[in-house]
């Protein structure tokens, strides 16, 4: 994403040689001897597996043998939202899985980083992945969580109006949880849930739930995420 640090071609570093849709490194390990080949040093800046120290500091490339933990955030997780924009199929759930962004200079040159950055978006073939860590955490930290990640994000962008609204208190989570609520119930009424394998009627039994669509998609998620390991027959180590 965009926090990674950058390769000397001034583009996020892929993790494998051969796989420049990623994953990538978001601290790219220590720089390895040049490669004389033009077409790879096109690819991959003039080095291979990795071409700038990370502010973790100095790492060998892991052997091929080894499994390389890569986080991925998947689908359905956007925050006040409408059900169109979080609904998914176990397809497009395992795509999103497989698929992330990629820090790249604006401009003619790729190594010049003073016109600003962009994402580009890439997904990589799913025999990459040999196994899955699954995360869980309770449902209510992770609710709190996801709230105190829109303030600092809001804060970020000098969205001052917004964190006047929802202040990072008890008071201002109830009220972004019953803006949501009220906001997006008319998309609720008329979404089609039977489309994606819910009750027609699912949006009724909302009523009275405060921030049920963050509930919701808190429970879709992980349903689909299990879903997502079993289609890719990889084995999976569930934390709590």
């Amino acid at each position: 994403g965009m926090e990674s640090h950058l390769g000397m071609d001034g583009k996020s570093v892929p993790v494998y040689d051969w796989s420049a849709e990623g994953p990538y490194w978001l601290h790219p390990p220590r720089r390895m001897e040049p490669i004389d080949d033009a077409s790879a040093d096109a690819m991959h800046g003039g080095y291979e597996s990795g071409t700038k120290l990370g502010k973790s500091g100095a790492y060998d490339v892991p052997p091929a043998s080894a499994s390389i933990l890569t986080k991925t955030h998947c689908g359905s997780r956007c925050t006040f939202c409408p059900p169109r924009r979080y609904l998914e199929t176990p397809a497009s759930f395992l795509e999103q899985c497989l698929t992330g962004s990629r820090k790249v200079a604006k401009g003619g040159d790729e190594r010049d980083g003073d016109a600003g950055y962009e994402k580009r978006y890439h997904t990589y073939a799913p025999s990459l992945v040999a196994r899955a860590v699954h995360l869980l955490r309770d449902p209510f930290d992770n609710l709190v969580s996801r709230f105190h990640h829109e303030q600092k994000e809001h804060a970020k962008k000098g969205k001052n109006a917004w964190s006047s609204r929802y202040s990072n208190d008890v008071f201002g989570f109830r009220r972004w949880c019953a803006d949501e609520d009220r906001e997006y119930a008319a998309a609720e009424r008329e979404a089609d849930w039977a489309a994606y394998g819910h009750p027609a009627d699912l949006h009724r039994r909302f009523e009275g739930v405060s921030c049920h669509g963050e509930l919701f998609r808190y429970v879709q998620w992980h349903a689909l995420a299990m879903e997502a390991a079993d289609a890719l027959d990889v084995p999976v180590l569930h934390m709590y």
